[in-house]
């Protein structure tokens, strides 16, 4: 009996030392940045029972924090309050092992001997709470792009029947009809649905300008990079298509309209809709895996295959910023630069200047707008090779905290995807992504 007790003893450690290194390397543990009252145990009943928490509160200069970062916006250690209130569906098990142990002394290494043991544990229950939320915010997500799509539809049908669908050829009527549909159509679908979900209640911190500065040149090196790698997939998949698709909605459109719903409305939706809504519900399992789903999501939300990749990406820094701050301002703030730099900025110089003229080149006019051309694209380069080089130094001082109702990794990779919410998400929005690429060509070829 007391080798048996040994072994799961050594059986437990064993886990909790391959679990801290399932997480992330970059984790931080929660002691030194939740605050946590109380402990939530789940009984054989699946009663709620509170325990004192008696984790020790770890002192600032134990956090591996970066100068930028410590300055910047986390001004002590504490980042989560959890609201016990929020969170009585699923437990936080701190104080019993994540497995159940196994009882043979074959099996020291502290995974579950069986799946009975595994069904019956703690960890499983948590696991099946955070796929179903992650499966119910997939179908949230699904309904929201439906409803919209259907009311825009509904509206072109309306317009008709009224004799006057010539007008939407014109791409500020198509632009408005589809930004008005998502907020008065699409948001309360999503707002109404996402509200059964808990947000995860977080301490805000404030960030430098000069540290927005810098993740500003880190986004404009990751558009670059996404955006060659979507021209290529779009060159292979539909010859250039999805490409010309953004671009003729851009350029076509008055600099009126593409600045009030590309610089103004559409970051504020997206922001609201993919960080505000989905990270602040999400975070609570694990803040990475989190991160990287409201990512995807972002980039499939555009259902266009020359903008997912370079959206992903940039869908990735939005995420980890409002992650450590806990404030929607400075991504919303990054999102509308990025948006007026190659929305309306290279739009409005590119359209004003006709480089094929020499005659025109010569103009007083023109000569002024060449210069600043020469000057936007000269500050582009800075930034470019400016954010290369903050990207490869603030990449490896990226810091993340243990949530307080923490996955292994491997477990929240299985609980966000493999859920019918999420995959049903996935091809609805794939599947309008190639409809929308391919279907022009196939036409075209028959």
């Amino acid at each position: 009996m007391q080798d048996n007790q040994n072994l799961e003893q050594q059986t437990e450690q064993n886990y909790e030392q391959s679990s801290a290194q399932d997480i992330n390397q970059n984790t931080v543990e929660s002691s030194a940045q939740y605050v946590v009252p109380d402990i939530h145990t789940i009984d054989s009943n699946s009663q709620i029972t509170l325990e004192q928490n008696n984790i020790t509160q770890t002192s600032d200069s134990a956090v591996p924090l970066s100068d930028t970062l410590q300055n910047s916006y986390v001004s002590n250690a504490q980042q989560y309050e959890v609201n016990q209130s929020n969170f009585q569906e699923a437990s936080q098990f701190d104080s019993q092992p994540a497995y159940q142990t196994a009882q043979s002394n074959q099996n020291v290494s502290g995974r579950p001997t069986s799946h009975r043991s595994f069904a019956s544990s703690p960890m499983y229950k948590l696991f099946k709470y955070a796929r179903s939320q992650y499966s119910y915010i997939g179908f949230t997500l699904l309904l929201f792009l439906i409803g919209w799509q259907l009311a825009a539809s509904a509206v072109s049908l309306g317009f008709a029947y009224l004799g006057i669908d010539g007008l939407l050829s014109n791409t500020n009527i198509a632009m408005a009809i589809s930004m008005v549909t998502e907020f008065v159509i699409g948001v309360p679908i999503l707002y109404l649905l996402l509200r059964k979900i808990p947000v995860a209640e977080t301490k805000q911190f404030t960030m430098k300008w000069t540290t927005l500065l810098k993740y500003y040149t880190i986004c404009y090196f990751l558009i670059i990079i996404g955006s060659i790698i979507g021209n290529l997939v779009d060159q292979v998949i539909s010859q250039g298509a999805a490409y010309e698709e953004v671009d003729s909605m851009v350029g076509n459109s008055s600099i009126v309209v593409s600045f009030i719903f590309t610089v103004i409305v559409a970051p504020i939706l997206e922001e609201w809709i993919f960080r505000k809504q989905l990270l602040s519900r999400l975070r609570v399992f694990g803040e990475v895996p989190a991160i990287v789903f409201s990512a995807l999501a972002f980039g499939l939300f555009h259902m266009n295959v020359a903008q997912f990749f370079y959206a992903t990406l940039l869908g990735l820094v939005f995420g980890y910023i409002y992650t450590r701050t806990s404030k929607l301002r400075y991504s919303v703030i990054l999102h509308m630069c990025i948006n007026f730099q190659g929305g309306i900025l290279v739009s409005l110089l590119g359209d004003t200047v006709d480089f094929t003229d020499p005659e025109s080149l010569l103009s007083n006019s023109n000569i002024v707008l060449i210069v600043l051309s020469a000057c936007v694209s000269l500050l582009g380069l800075i930034f470019l090779v400016s954010g290369a080089i903050n990207f490869w130094r603030e990449h490896k001082k990226l810091v993340f905290f243990k949530a307080p109702k923490q996955l292994p990794r491997r477990l929240h990779i299985m609980a966000a995807y493999i859920n019918w919410g999420v995959i049903l998400f996935i091809l609805f929005t794939v599947t309008g992504t190639v409809g929308v690429n391919l279907l022009p060509m196939i036409f075209q070829a028959l």
